[in-house]
């Protein structure tokens, strides 16, 4: 295969993969009354004096409210898959740009991000000053069949409705602020002293964004901030949040309805939640602000000569275990670090890839080997302490998760 036919099968996969995400958010709803229903139907099939008695104590009723829930949060996820439709279109017109370029008919100025292959790998959203104050999605690659939606996407869905209470909700304030309080605390120690426009001029990039809460806080201390993100879950969701809300508070969810377990009340499982706590538009406007999303697996986007010694810190909070060769992760941060550069984790080891069905290679170290990496990567351990905090959490449920992350300020020699 050509190289440019490998590029035309990438960005043909990548499209083909979107879609499938967008086709998980258009079933939504269905798939998740079609659970309610399934749980009504095993109600009906039992005998009438056990139906009697699940009515007396509230079953049935909560199952309705269930429903109810579902209805609400399907509000949210066609809001976020509404921004889909834009970032399909883009990434045709890129497609067709491609095949103008490949037949020597488009000039060498036009948007490419045909550098940055692999899964969700080249869409970018940066943040732009212009007037209409968005971070905008700039399309990625991507299969001509578009692949059906598989219990894992469905579950990464509910995943990132949860993300929503950590990130944006009031509810989230106390979880933040053991997970990335002792980050932004640790920024403003280091850097304190700096002026407005030096501030300005620090490069902050904060890999596995998420939802982009970390780095919009560390955008909104001052600081030019760059998040990058894998999941076009995440990448969705972040840009509804970022850009199509218009006040604090604005949608409700319902994260927890999804599943009964663990719950000690029907108020447990139909919590409520509001976001955003803050605006985030409030803080993007004016020339004070620079704060930007990448899009796209980070060892690519990062690794070329054009990312070395870019940064000025690099932050990760629960990102080093998503990697499938910690070392990579690691080497890399160290390319993109100017000398003097400063590495500040916090996060636990749950290797996402250990066991994992597909075979996928991982390697997963201890702690102890993971600190006695860093050096010989570049890195000297400046401070490293354990911090006990919660990821997603419900306080309410009767099964309560602690993680003892591990938190280093570390310095690139």
């Amino acid at each position: 295969m050509s190289s440019a036919q490998e590029k035309a099968h990438n960005a043909a996969k990548e499209k083909a993969h979107f879609q499938s995400i967008l086709n998980v958010l258009d079933i939504y709803q269905i798939a998740s009354l079609g659970q309610i229903k399934n749980k009504l139907s095993v109600f009906h099939s039992l005998a009438d004096d056990h139906k009697e008695l699940l009515n007396q104590i509230g079953f049935k009723s909560r199952l309705g409210k269930i429903e109810t829930a579902i209805n609400a949060n399907s509000l949210v996820v066609s809001a976020i898959r509404s921004q889909g439709d834009g970032l399909l279109e883009d990434m045709e017109q890129e497609e067709q740009a491609r095949e103008m370029e490949k037949l020597g008919t488009c000039d060498g100025g036009q948007h490419d991000h045909s550098g940055h292959s692999g899964h969700s790998g080249d869409f970018e959203h940066s943040h732009s000053h212009s007037h209409s104050h968005e971070v905008p999605l700039s399309p990625a690659s991507s299969s001509i069949h578009p692949e059906k939606p598989t219990p894992t996407q469905m579950e990464k869905l509910l995943s990132t409705l949860k993300q929503f209470v950590r990130d944006w909700s009031s509810d989230g304030e106390k979880e933040r602020s053991s997970s990335y309080g002792p980050i932004l605390d640790t920024l403003e120690k280091k850097f304190g002293n700096l002026s407005k426009e030096q501030r300005l001029q620090t490069k902050i990039l904060v890999p596995g964004a998420g939802l982009a809460r970390l780095a919009f806080d560390i955008a909104r201390m001052g600081f030019s901030s760059q998040g990058n993100e894998f999941s076009y879950f995440m990448l969705l969701a972040s840009f509804f949040i970022l850009n199509r809300t218009t006040e604090r508070n604005e949608h409700t969810l319902f994260p927890f309805a999804h599943s009964s377990s663990n719950h000690p009340s029907a108020a447990s499982q139909l919590r409520c939640i509001t976001v955003p706590d803050v605006l985030p538009l409030d803080y993007l406007r004016g020339p004070e602000s620079d704060f930007s999303l990448v899009a796209g697996e980070f060892l690519e986007i990062y690794g070329g000569d054009d990312e070395k010694e870019q940064w000025d810190v690099v932050v990760t909070c629960f990102y080093l275990d998503t990697a499938k060769n910690i070392i990579d992760y690691i080497k890399t941060i160290s390319h993109v670090l100017r000398p003097g550069g400063q590495f500040i984790n916090l996060g636990p080891l749950l290797y996402h890839f250990e066991s994992n069905e597909d075979g996928e290679p991982s390697i997963e170290l201890t702690l102890e080997e993971l600190k006695a990496l860093l050096p010989k990567c570049g890195f000297r351990l400046d401070e490293e302490r354990m911090i006990d905090t919660t990821y997603t959490n419900n306080p309410n449920s009767m099964l309560q998760y602690t993680y003892k992350a591990c938190f280093w300020t570390a310095t690139k020699l």
